[in-house]
């Protein structure tokens, strides 16, 4: 029943169809049904982001899981990340943005570390994961693609609990997510600027972490 309610209210609230559609063609290229679908098919996969930054990633959390509360040398990460690419038939391109990549994620954990988006030291000292920028947007997404009349409310509702339950999987907590978002966003958007792109995700994440009402204090980020 409660999820009834809550889906009826989304539904009524969220129906501004002239602006869903225009944002999903200017924004997204998306005119029809088929357009969403397949879009929404690539976020839910992790798959609307460039790969080399998240493969450098998942290079690191191997290391960190046979080194458990070592830090990780950057260059040996780096030196790992672009044999392991090499090992998996990528060319020298490939192995040239996976290389860029590393130094790229390592600068912007040292300003997230500095704004405390991330801990000084220890498991949340560093962003596990970026692939929340397209779970993320996979939300807001489906959403759109509800008012523009691409999608129903059942297959919409579907889609969000589809991106949360992949968003538990990689991540522990709403910080850890939130930090995952926004390294996602400014690694697409940003290019270490840390302008509008990087600052308009920060001042969120510092509400939702301080605030007394914050749903994040409320709500757990996992069912225990």
């Amino acid at each position: 029943m409660h999820n009834q309610v809550l889906w009826n209210e989304v539904g009524e609230v969220y129906d501004d169809y002239t602006w869903d559609v225009e944002c999903l063609r200017d924004s997204w290229g998306v005119t029809d049904r088929d357009g969403w679908q397949e879009q929404l098919t690539y976020l839910l996969r992790g798959e609307n982001s460039p790969p080399h930054p998240e493969f450098a990633l998942r290079v690191r959390n191997a290391l960190l899981a046979h080194r458990p509360g070592r830090p990780v040398d950057p260059e040996e990460w780096r030196g790992l990340a672009v044999a392991e690419v090499r090992d998996r038939g990528g060319d020298e391109r490939d192995a040239a943005e996976v290389r860029d990549a590393v130094g790229r994620i390592l600068r912007y954990e040292g300003r997230f570390r500095a704004d405390g988006l991330l801990t000084p030291d220890g498991p949340g000292s560093v962003v596990t994961s970026a692939l929340a920028y397209d779970y993320g947007r996979a939300v807001n997404f489906a959403r759109w693609g509800l008012g523009a009349r691409y999608a129903g409310q059942e297959e919409t509702e579907q889609a969000v609990i589809r991106a949360g339950e992949l968003s538990r999987a990689v991540y522990s907590s709403w910080e850890g997510f939130s930090a995952g978002y926004i390294l996602g966003r400014a690694l697409r958007f940003d290019e270490e600027s840390f302008g509008h792109m990087y600052a308009s995700a920060l001042s969120p994440h510092e509400i939702l972490t301080t605030h007394p009402e914050s749903p994040w204090r409320s709500i757990p980020f996992r069912q225990p």
